[in-house]
């Protein structure tokens, strides 16, 4: 997540409403205090990020990574990166 921009960052936790959370149990606090760090640098001068929004920015991050547009067979995140538009249920794991 260190080598991500501000606009995928904010993409990513757009998409974090539809997740489902229980599919990613493992983050731990220690994983959230770090994501807060990383995210508070990317930011440009927004203030503090609370650890609701970071968890969530996590998580989103991993779905990212693990599921695949149907047709394409790109994962979300390289989707992002490259600014395409997200249809959310066009990927799969």
């Amino acid at each position: 997540m260190k080598n991500e921009s501000e606009k995928t960052l904010k993409k990513l936790h757009e998409q974090s409403s539809k997740i489902n959370v229980k599919d990613y149990p493992s983050i731990h606090n220690i994983e959230v205090d770090e994501g807060i760090s990383v995210l508070e640098s990317c930011f440009s001068g927004e203030g503090r990020v609370n650890q609701k929004y970071a968890k969530e920015t996590l998580i989103s991050h991993k779905y990212a990574q693990d599921v695949r547009h149907f047709e394409t067979n790109n994962t979300m995140l390289q989707d992002i990166r490259e600014g395409k538009k997200i249809v959310f249920n066009n990927y799969k794991k």
